[in-house]
């Protein structure tokens, strides 16, 4: 049988579980970005006009940003408002780690790992992001944060759509 070999420098230069850790942050991230950009929607009102005016060019740092400054006001309880600010800090960690991981300097290191050789590979692709190498289960871990930060955000935001709703 014919080995049909990865058109792709990606395909070529990183272990299979290293492209799914990749999807798997790209993935979440996209998600917890739509999340944010509903919450500012449903939060000021926007129709879907206004709402490509206001979020349509924003970066995901400043959807969270902005996350922050229009649910603040409205939050009455101090536990509500230190809620938000723990989980607009994780978001801005999350956020950073993405960065690192997806938009990180890509580099091919020489690798001598045996399933490397085995498979042909004679290089390996690195992210680095002030000179930090980053792995698949870093990666993965990436990815575990930005999905735990947006269940949280959906917990959090739920109870103002049901109370708002219910007046």
């Amino acid at each position: 049988m014919v080995k049909i070999e990865p058109s792709m420098i990606s395909e070529r230069t990183l272990q299979s579980d290293e492209l799914r850790a990749v999807g798997c942050v790209a993935i979440e991230s996209s998600i917890l970005d739509r999340l944010l950009e509903a919450i500012i929607c449903d939060a000021c009102g926007f129709d879907s006009v206004k709402q490509e005016l206001f979020t349509g060019k924003l970066m995901f740092a400043a959807k969270a940003d902005a996350v922050k400054e229009i649910l603040l006001p409205k939050l009455r309880s101090k536990k509500r408002r230190d809620r938000l600010t723990e989980l607009h800090a994780a978001m801005k960690l999350a956020n950073s780690q993405r960065v690192t991981a997806l938009h990180g300097q890509w580099q091919w290191e020489s690798s001598r790992e045996p399933h490397d050789i085995a498979d042909g590979r004679l290089y390996r692709a690195v992210s680095t992001h002030k000179k930090r190498r980053v792995t698949a289960s870093q990666l993965m871990s990436i990815a575990h944060s930005l999905s735990a930060v947006h269940r949280e955000m959906q917990l959090f935001y739920l109870p103002m759509i049901r109370r708002r709703k219910s007046h």
